[in-house]
């Protein structure tokens, strides 16, 4: 049994165990940092973070293809790729399903499962949610996934693994190219991406912003919901280049940087806990967590730049 906190990560991983049994999943998952932020209209812009895993898992030979539901024949098209023995980690809607608690009927969101071994007599799946807090492995017929396919168009997909897919360990002068990027999204300034200690400096820019008005963000009442989603991504994004860090077995150096990153991942939890108590309600309370907040961001962005200054260090780094 395998689960995660991260649906994205916790489905492709149990994709990757079957495919590769005894290969931690960290190492064909992990060497990702890039936060997927830029600014725009004054405003953070937290773009799709599938497009990095997928080119993660590419680096490492598995190559992985993604579908838009609508454009690979919706349910009818599911069906037929699972009638052919094709494992399929599936983006749906959580609005209609019923094993998640949390969001059922109340929130149209994308969610990760894994389906495998079709009954094409049944009509049935088995379906794999090995999110950490909603876990199910059970047969469902398929027909009970249908709405949320495709009831709502979210952007829906499927991803499905190549079958010349296979995992190859990054060679030193490879890992040595990847500490150099990992460096820059890691504490750069000024590149097309926000690198994680400056998306931690525009966090704490808009905290006062953020902490105003009715749910927070002033005039947008989504705006926390959405900055929400977004520091929860790049939470997990963290967590596993830690996980990966370590998994490699790497020098002291790459070992703290590990411990750095992982710190800032957690801390990047609290400021997203601290988000949901915005507002004018209680003013008092609001300037604690105002306070705690950016704490937690300075303390992010100095450690995101230390670890990029040990991955820096590390023999054969060469950053263009």
């Amino acid at each position: 049994m395998y689960t995660d906190a991260s649906c994205y990560h916790a489905a492709l991983g149990t994709l990757l165990l079957d495919a590769f049994p005894g290969t931690d999943p960290a190492l064909l998952l992990g060497s990702q940092t890039g936060t997927r932020v830029v600014l725009r209209d004054g405003g953070l812009l937290f773009g799709d973070v599938v497009p990095g895993l997928l080119a993660t898992l590419r680096s490492r030979g598995c190559l992985l293809e993604r579908t838009r539901a609508a454009a690979g024949g919706g349910a009818a098209g599911l069906a037929e790729l699972l009638a052919g023995g094709t494992p399929v980690v599936v983006e749906l809607d959580t609005y209609y399903l019923d094993h998640f608690w949390m969001n059922r009927g109340q929130v149209h969101a994308l969610h990760s499962v894994v389906l495998r071994g079709f009954d094409a007599r049944e009509r049935t799946v088995r379906v794999t949610d090995p999110g950490d807090v909603v876990f199910l492995d059970e047969r469902l017929p398929l027909a009970a996934l249908e709405p949320a396919l495709g009831r709502e168009d979210l952007g829906q997909s499927w991803l499905t693994m190549a079958p010349t897919g296979t995992w190859c360990p990054p060679a030193p002068a490879d890992l040595a190219a990847e500490w150099a990027v990992h460096v820059d999204a890691l504490g750069a300034r000024g590149r097309r991406w926000l690198s994680g200690a400056e998306l931690a400096g525009a966090l704490d820019e808009r905290i006062d912003g953020l902490f105003a008005g009715p749910r927070g963000g002033g005039s947008d009442p989504d705006a926390v919901p959405r900055l929400q989603h977004g520091i929860w991504n790049y939470h997990h994004t963290l967590r596993w280049f830690g996980r990966y860090l370590r998994a490699l077995g790497a020098t002291h150096a790459a070992a703290a940087a590990a411990a750095a990153v992982e710190r800032a991942a957690q801390d990047l939890l609290v400021v997203r806990s601290l988000l949901r108590h915005t507002g004018p309600e209680d003013p008092a309370r609001a300037d604690r967590h105002r306070t705690e907040a950016r704490r937690r961001l300075d303390r992010i962005a100095r450690g995101l730049d230390d670890a990029a200054a040990r991955l820096a260090a590390l023999p054969g780094v060469d950053r263009a």
